[in-house]
């Protein structure tokens, strides 16, 4: 055994051990690593992470990248999502073009992730300091096969880091441990068909190359939705997690509906149930949009399984 680099301070195995239960605990995670959560765009969180079968635009990057060719748009998206117990931010700019070709579509997007939850004991003295601070940046391309199904896919670089900063037995400074780490191209894969006037299906494979991270987990997605015209959307989407649990399928429910007023007012709610965390959330949201520009905003409350409360909203400019 090598020893410790002068100035190094050892932990004893039962503080480290102790202090990881405390992280799951106080956190709420499955693990030691990051608490995974959705992420997606203001829209879908308010329809209950949904629309696997119905994203357009920025909403197709995170859930299906087929769906940037169901619409004709040129789009510049920027969202914010802010999760008050996690202490976390996610920032989100993107932009979209379905207009320029007529067999390929395209979008480049970057994410920014930051959080920095508060661990506490039993006696509210703060043990554990967690960071987790991440980016990813990728292309999304889609092709159209004819009028009813397209085919897309997701390139992209992430890099993900997580560590925990535990006090050292003397009481002098800090050691800080490595839970979680991703620094890889990543690819997901996905697919629409449309059935019939307003019934849309899609079918989702995310992170197809292994990173051995809850960050990146292989997942594949299903989901229907059905639209009656401009008028109303209704979405409901199974996601199936391959990885985050060793020799186990996880399953999370995703579902809302979207009602449009005066064709520009849109109103969201939804639900939904992430398996990893035995967690369930109610969803809602707003929405303003018109030929040039669209505001949404959204909220998702944890009604079970934990405490959480996200708040965000974005900002959509429509170039053609």
């Amino acid at each position: 055994m090598q020893p410790l680099p002068r100035g190094t301070r050892p932990i004893s195995p039962a503080l480290l051990a102790a202090s990881l239960c405390a992280l799951i605990i106080a956190a709420g995670a499955p693990s030691a690593g990051a608490q995974p959560a959705v992420v997606s765009t203001p829209r879908s969180l308010a329809m209950g992470g949904s629309l696997r079968a119905a994203a357009t635009n920025a909403s197709a990057i995170f859930l299906n990248p087929a769906g940037i060719a169901l619409i004709q748009s040129y789009a510049v998206t920027a969202f914010y999502d802010f999760q008050v117990r996690q202490n976390g931010h996610i920032a989100h700019s993107s932009v979209v073009d379905s207009v320029a070709s007529k067999w390929i579509k395209a979008g480049l997007y970057y994410n920014l992730l930051i959080m920095r939850p508060d661990i506490w004991d039993r006696n509210q003295q703060k043990k554990l300091t967690l960071k987790q601070d991440g980016h990813e940046v990728g292309l999304t391309l889609a092709l159209p096969l004819g009028a009813r199904f397209s085919l897309g896919t997701t390139v992209k670089y992430q890099f993900y880091k997580a560590t925990i900063e535990i006090p050292n037995p003397d009481g002098e400074g800090n050691t800080e441990h490595t839970i979680d780490r991703i620094s890889n191209i990543g690819v997901d894969v996905g697919m629409v068909v449309k059935v019939t006037t307003g019934l849309t299906f899609g079918l989702t494979a995310m992170n197809v190359v292994p990173q051995k991270s809850t960050h990146a987990p292989i997942t594949m997605g299903m989901g229907a939705a059905y639209g009656y015209k401009t008028y109303f959307l209704a979405s409901f989407d199974v996601v199936l997690d391959f990885t985050s649990k060793e020799k186990k399928v996880t399953p999370s429910i995703f579902g809302g509906v979207e009602v449009f007023l005066g064709g520009r007012y849109a109103v969201r709610a939804g639900a939904m149930y992430e398996g990893l965390l035995k967690a369930t959330s109610v969803t809602g949201g707003f929405g303003y949009i018109n030929p040039k520009a669209g505001v949404d905003v959204f909220v998702v409350q944890r009604v079970n399984g934990g405490v959480e409360t996200r708040v965000g909203f974005a900002v959509k400019l429509f170039v053609k």
